[in-house]
């Protein structure tokens, strides 16, 4: 009778070892070398692939860094070399427009440096000369304007943006004063000028100037102006 008893208890062990895995218990079965060996292979071959893995994600995510910080530099080389042209731009013409427009070596030398092509560096001069004779205008005479930008440079203390504010509080003002009426808009125009015939003003250059600087890329337009202006009497220009 102990015996049964003792059978039945096992029986149910197993039972119970069956339910809970879904699966016979594989307890107290021992592995033969060959499956032991076989079983440390298939981990090693996991843990493997789980390393090749993290691998190629680290490698991604490195990928992914250089590329980002590659584009940053960029960026930041070409800031540096937008800003070098600009200080070259300011230093160079008036003196450039003054000793009549003409590229000598060493101009040259230095607009391949920076990589400025002559006929870009021509239309700065044009652009240049134009918003300078605006500000003559403006000032009363080239005399006058000196004067002010003088006193302006030891007197003054504002930035860009202050001026501007003082400058269009001084314009509206004085319109409002004046006739109780709105500033007038200020609006751009598109140049009429014949292709046929060159330019017969400064303020048709300006036209296509201003029209060239929002359009950098139009190439037609480029080639359009380039042949206007070499048409041109100097005495316009």
């Amino acid at each position: 009778m102990s015996e049964e008893i003792q059978q039945t208890e096992a029986n149910k062990t197993a039972v119970d070892s069956q339910t809970e895995t879904g699966l016979p218990s594989d307890e107290g079965v021992k592995l033969t070398v060959e499956e032991q060996l076989e079983q440390a292979r298939q981990e090693a071959e996991k843990y493997k692939k789980m390393h090749q893995e993290a691998e190629k994600l680290i490698g991604k995510k490195g990928q992914e860094e250089g590329e980002r910080r590659k584009q940053e530099q960029e960026q930041q080389t070409q800031a540096e070399r937008e800003a070098l042209k600009e200080k070259f731009y300011e230093e160079s013409l008036r003196d450039f427009i003054d000793n009549g427009m003409g590229i000598n070596e060493e101009l040259s030398a230095k607009l391949n440096e920076l990589e400025i092509s002559p006929e870009a560096y021509k239309l700065k001069a044009y652009e240049y000369r134009d918003n300078m004779s605006k500000l003559y205008n403006q000032a009363g005479s080239q005399e006058a304007y000196t004067e002010i930008m003088t006193w302006a440079k030891d007197n003054v203390q504002l930035s860009k943006e202050e001026l501007a504010i003082v400058g269009l509080k001084a314009i509206y003002q004085s319109v409002n004063q004046t006739d109780g009426k709105p500033a007038p808009r200020v609006e751009g125009h598109s140049s009429n000028t014949p292709a046929n015939r060159g330019y017969s003003s400064r303020s048709e250059v300006s036209k296509d100037l201003a029209y060239l600087r929002v359009n950098p890329n139009d190439k037609g337009a480029f080639e359009a102006y380039r042949a206007k202006l070499a048409r041109t009497p100097e005495g316009i220009l």
